[in-house]
């Protein structure tokens, strides 16, 4: 099995978005154990046009990419939704 991508999807580095990306990043090498994966922070505040390319409607959005098919969360987390949002983004795939 490949490495898992995740897209963040948000608007702004700021501090709420960097604690966002970090407690999501605890939360995949607690469920994930050794499977490789990578976190993307996608800054539409940079790129507006690409959240209409990519059909963001809310954010922050937690998007798997890979494997496919992309399956999506919507909403601010804390450390135990962020682990329940690792299950719900990889409930469909194998994972060790």
């Amino acid at each position: 099995m490949g490495k898992l991508v995740f897209h963040l999807y948000v608007a702004g580095r700021s501090p709420r978005n960097e604690q966002l990306l970090s407690l999501f990043r605890e939360a995949c090498t607690g469920a994930l154990g050794n499977r490789p994966y990578s976190v993307e922070l996608v800054d539409l505040g940079k790129d507006p046009g690409l959240g209409e390319e990519r059909k963001i409607l809310a954010l922050p959005t937690i998007a798997r990419v890979t494997p496919g098919p992309e399956k999506r969360i919507i909403g601010n987390l804390n450390a135990e939704g962020a682990a329940r949002a690792v299950e719900f983004l990889t409930e469909d795939i194998p994972l060790p």
